[in-house]
């Protein structure tokens, strides 16, 4: 089962940080981490709703799988997103070296997430 994380170069912008699961060499699925703003909560109710609005911005055929929300993504010390981290993290991989995180307890959280 591999996993792809990003950007695809083409098409209309896609959700920065998501996680595509590969089932088959014919289908994925994503899987969306997501950092609330303070004032929200995470509920079963806002996961849905927050799946709704992919579908509606980007279309059913990238309608998340799985919605997890976590506090924080790991970043290096230029506060770029390690996205090769969060796919290994997420697949319960060794991340190999995190030298550059600045935020290594974002990694655990990321494996943990709900």
């Amino acid at each position: 089962m591999g996993l792809a994380v990003g950007r695809p170069a083409a098409g209309p912008r896609k959700p920065r940080n998501y996680v595509r699961r590969t089932a088959t060499a014919h289908c994925t699925y994503p899987c969306l981490f997501v950092v609330l703003a303070p004032a929200h909560e995470p509920s079963e109710e806002l996961r849905e709703e927050l799946k709704a609005q992919v579908v509606k911005f980007h279309g059913k055929t990238l309608r998340p799988e799985d919605l997890k929300f976590v506090n924080a993504f790991p970043k290096t010390r230029s506060a770029k997103i390690v996205r090769k981290v969060i796919r290994k993290s997420y697949l319960k991989e060794d991340p190999g070296d995190l030298s550059s995180i600045e935020n290594p307890e974002a990694i655990d959280e990321i494996g943990k997430a709900k």
